[in-house]
């Protein structure tokens, strides 16, 4: 069973990986062996995972993660497959001139570059297949969407996922906070594969990262 280590933006985008991640593998050999290690942010018992809309300094700290050889020398050698996670509202940044009207794949295309621009082209040449890509557009908000609402409209949305989660929790009457103990919470009632396999049919994004995870090894 592949060993992983998570990349990403902050705590609650983590604890969405991992839970995909783990749904994809579930009932396969080996599956309660699978192991996931998280290096950016690291998981601390107080979770400062909560961040105001305007901040952005999640995206800069995984770029600035892959950017230090160290750093990923190390993932590589502990772990079979480096998970790197960025959402696509970085383009709302001055600094990303990347268009964020481009059609899905071009975005997605597009950010991977960026994040593969910032890894070491040595490390890139030898194990550019320990590397697996995950940008969501234009959140991991929008990947839970489908896993909690039937609205055709809703489970499509890109936009203003967060507040519309917030909006799903309000009418359906459960719990959400964004935070690290929220997001676990909301997480565990997602158990099938089948509704990972619903979900990645209203998300060319979700499906693309679902897509380049490898087999059972």
């Amino acid at each position: 069973m592949p060993t992983f280590a998570l990349i990403s933006e902050g705590v609650t985008d983590q604890i969405v990986l991992e839970k995909i991640i783990r749904l994809v593998y579930k009932g396969t050999q080996g599956a309660d062996e699978l192991a996931v290690t998280h290096l950016q942010p690291t998981r601390d018992a107080t979770d400062q995972a909560r961040q105001a809309d305007e901040d952005f300094g999640g995206w800069q700290q995984v770029l600035e993660h892959c950017s230090t050889p160290e750093n990923l020398y190390e993932a590589i050698s502990l772990n079979d497959y480096v998970v790197i996670h960025i959402d696509s509202d970085i383009c709302r940044h001055d600094s990303i001139t990347i268009d964020p009207n481009l059609p899905f794949e071009n975005l997605i295309s597009a950010i991977e570059s960026v994040v593969l621009d910032c890894i070491d082209p040595l490390i890139l040449e030898a194990h550019r297949e320990k590397f697996i890509l995950a940008v969501a557009v234009h959140s991991t908000e929008c990947w839970l969407l489908p896993f909690f609402t039937s609205v055709a409209a809703e489970r499509i949305k890109v936009n203003s996922c967060e507040d519309m989660l917030r909006v799903i929790a309000r009418r359906d009457r459960f719990a959400y906070t964004k935070d690290g103990p929220g997001y676990l919470d909301l997480v565990r009632s997602i158990k099938k594969i089948k509704d990972v396999t619903a979900a990645a049919a209203c998300s060319p994004s979700l499906k693309r990262f679902i897509e380049a995870l490898p087999g059972p090894i």
